[in-house]
């Protein structure tokens, strides 16, 4: 990176400090990964139908899929599912954005080749597996893992680097149960033990054990990092996060007094990833609501991108969760405040659900979103 994007990234963070409102990136010239795309996050099971974007104001699909589908021996590949969604929106014209996800999706034979894991109770309810049960994801810094991950990004590149319907690939390696940024930090009696009906873990106590550091996490993001820009070079790389801190635990082994994350590390990657990636890096914010939006990282240079997922379905979901948990809500009328939110914060792109897609009482919402930020309107 050039001397003067360095010396953005410290400038931004001065003028966090202390206040100073941040300008806005630019819209005149929209970048390729621009627009509205609908999230399929079961693509590994289930592929979305063409119907949830085929629609004018839909611009892309958000494509995850499972390591273990895909590799499912060592060295032995499946690209099928892939192939056949990624077709499938090519043939609309709508762009892709391409996950495969480890962490405790990975397969079951890189156990089997020596790698060493962390047990992470899962407490999600109806997918995935068995409620409570103690399920193995790889250790970010294992020397097995890293080899067998690194090979496999460097076969995905080979396949779907060159593809045109892809834009953007999510830098992955660092992960648990989702696509994010993220691991079990919780221990009994903090902050979210209580969410689940599980026995409480002490995931904190753990990590330590398994000798959990920051710096070995960060280290290992940016080799999987320069991985993923390596075998994408023409495609936008995302850091996606939630608003989740990762294990309090310092380089030194200390946890601290109190049962807070840590929220420095993932700040220490975003700069790492803007170094690595260059304007290509994206930081996807995964938790926009219509009444909260988490605001562009100050340390994010303006010349790379910031999107944003919806936290949530508007439609269906009688709890009102985008709403704040407020009832009742009206789709088209949280849809159209929750992209409000997102334009506020000068995003390239939105992604949203399927059942939102798909229902026209919020497509003037989508339909300002796309038109914004593909520039055919001023924002």
């Amino acid at each position: 990176m050039p001397w003067w994007s360095t010396l953005s990234i410290a400038l931004l963070a001065l003028m966090a400090t202390f206040g100073v409102a941040l300008p806005v990136r630019a819209q005149e010239a929209p970048a390729r990964n621009a627009g509205v795309y609908v999230v399929n996050g079961a693509a590994s099971t289930q592929a979305l139908p063409q119907s949830a974007y085929s629609r004018s104001y839909i611009d892309g699909v958000d494509l995850v899929f499972s390591w273990s589908a895909v590799e499912p021996q060592d060295g032995v590949y499946d690209w099928s599912a892939i192939d056949s969604q990624i077709a499938a929106a090519a043939a609309v014209h709508k762009k892709v954005t391409l996950g495969v996800q480890p962490g405790v999706f990975s397969p079951s034979w890189l156990y089997d080749e020596g790698a060493a894991s962390f047990l992470m109770q899962w407490t999600a309810a109806g997918w995935g597996f068995p409620l409570c049960s103690m399920v193995p994801l790889p250790l970010p810094w294992d020397p097995v893992y890293q080899s067998k991950w690194l090979a496999f990004i460097a076969q995905l590149g080979q396949r779907y680097a060159r593809n045109k319907a892809v834009v953007m690939v999510k830098i992955q390696g660092v992960n648990s149960s989702t696509t994010e940024l993220f691991l079990p930090y919780t221990r009994p009696g903090g902050p979210g033990a209580g969410q689940s009906t599980c026995p409480q873990i002490d995931n904190v106590a753990a990590w330590l054990a398994a000798g959990y550091r920051p710096s070995l996490i960060v280290g290992s993001w940016r080799t999987f990092a320069r991985a993923f820009v390596h075998a994408f070079p023409r495609t936008y790389a995302i850091l996606e996060t939630g608003t989740w801190p990762l294990p309090p635990i310092s380089n030194t082994g200390e946890t601290g007094p109190n049962y807070g994350g840590d929220y420095k590390t993932p700040q220490t990657i975003i700069s790492a990833g803007a170094l690595i990636a260059g304007s290509s890096f994206v930081v996807q914010n995964d938790q926009l609501t219509a009444v909260f939006a988490w605001p562009r990282p100050a340390n994010l240079p303006l010349t790379d991108a910031f999107g944003y997922q919806a936290a949530w379905n508007v439609d269906q979901d009688p709890s009102c969760r985008m709403n704040g948990f407020v009832t009742p809500c009206n789709p088209a009328t949280v849809m159209d405040e929750t992209v409000a939110n997102a334009l506020a914060n000068a995003v390239t792109y939105l992604e949203v659900y399927q059942s939102d897609a798909q229902d026209t009482s919020e497509a003037p919402a989508l339909r300002r979103a796309h038109d914004v930020l593909t520039g055919l309107v001023p924002p």
